[in-house]
């Protein structure tokens, strides 16, 4: 396993780019998302590895599409880590039930 880093001011590389994130939704859902800005999972995965130990629990205020349980349930089948997830969201325009909640079921089916 690599060493740890000390996070920089920004994440440049193209890994990080949110056009990426909304490919990423679009292909697990099966065609278009009506969330318009995901966050690039690797963004939230380095997020996660950086700051939060194995066992951790990420809580989420405004999980949109689901990227931060997706990105806990990657790093977690990564590194053999246990963390856990809340993710919240006030379902407006049936978010949580269209996108958050079918794409943390699709991730589980796929790890």
């Amino acid at each position: 396993m690599l060493p740890k880093r000390q996070p920089v001011s920004y994440f440049a590389d193209e890994k990080y780019n949110g056009q990426k994130g909304r490919k990423l939704v679009e292909d697990i859902l099966g065609g278009e998302s009506d969330f318009p800005f995901p966050k690039s999972v690797h963004s939230v995965i380095d997020c996660i590895d950086l700051f939060l130990p194995k066992d951790g629990i990420v809580l989420d205020f405004f999980a949109g599409s689901g990227t931060t349980g997706h990105a806990t349930l990657m790093l977690n089948d990564r590194d053999g880590g246990s963390r856990q997830f809340i993710l919240c969201t006030n379902n407006e325009n049936n978010i949580a039930r269209d996108d958050c909640y079918e794409r943390i079921k699709r991730i589980i089916y796929i790890l």
